[in-house]
């Protein structure tokens, strides 16, 4: 099963992305493409951790149409979930939250202008974070 979808358009409209909580390989992973209206590459695995539990997705584009995805990851262990990021150029993994802020989730993903920020639920309230530009 699939649950959890997450959608953005690129500032001109011309590209589209779309990601997901997946159960498909029998663990929670997150899945994404990235394409042109009509026409998307083949669905991937965002993240890099093949081991754990990775969930509930967000998406924007920057200012230079680039994706990224921003998702729930327990690569740290079950009680030390974080955020992570990617973006559809470079595909790193960035971790975004800090471990001293407790189990994060829930990423909201905006952009505006050069600044792409993102913010999650952590320990103690909620956190933001400039994930790139000025």
């Amino acid at each position: 099963p699939m649950a959890a979808p997450a959608v953005a358009v690129s500032n001109d409209g011309k590209k589209i992305a779309a990601a997901w909580m997946d159960m498909r390989a029998g663990n929670r992973d997150v899945q994404w493409t990235v394409g042109t209206a009509g026409k998307f590459v083949p669905e991937a695995t965002v993240h890099d951790d093949a081991k754990n539990v990775q969930g509930h997705p967000s998406l924007a584009f920057d200012s230079e149409g680039t994706a990224w995805c921003a998702w729930e990851d327990t690569r740290s262990g079950p009680n030390d979930q974080r955020i992570y990021a990617a973006d559809s150029k470079t595909r790193k993994n960035v971790a975004v939250s800090a471990p001293a802020e407790g189990k994060c989730g829930y990423p909201s993903l905006a952009a505006g202008g050069a600044v792409l920020g993102i913010a999650y639920e952590s320990g103690s309230g909620i956190s933001f974070r400039v994930v790139s530009g000025n």
